[in-house]
């Protein structure tokens, strides 16, 4: 036998079967929602996966898990002041009067 009819191992796959699954779950989306919800969990699962670390990569690549990573960090910060807002008016409610607690717990068992 020779080496040209060796039969090669199959080369890894430098990404996860998890972000391989999504890439064939968006190409099949049905919707342009579905689509953009399967995106949003590719690049979460991308970001997840990536190694800062890795100097193979050049900068460019990085800048952009950089830019991701900040700009959740700046809509978890504004989900987390609008959510305290939001406390604020209710708590205001509470104590003005205007909400009694036996509403918000009738609100609580339609919501479940």
């Amino acid at each position: 036998m020779t080496d040209d009819t060796k039969i090669q191992p199959p080369i890894a796959s430098p990404y996860s079967k998890a972000t391989l699954h999504l890439c064939r779950q968006i190409d099949g989306a049905k919707s342009r929602e579905e689509r953009a919800q399967l995106l949003l969990q590719l690049a979460s699962r991308f970001h997840q996966e990536h190694d800062p670390t890795d100097a193979e990569l050049n900068d460019q690549y990085h800048s952009f898990f950089e830019e991701y990573e900040h700009a959740r960090m700046a809509f978890q910060q504004a989900a987390f002041r609008l959510a305290r807002l939001a406390l604020s008016e209710v708590n205001g409610a509470f104590e003005s009067g205007r909400l009694t607690h036996e509403e918000s717990v009738e609100v609580g068992k339609a919501v479940n």
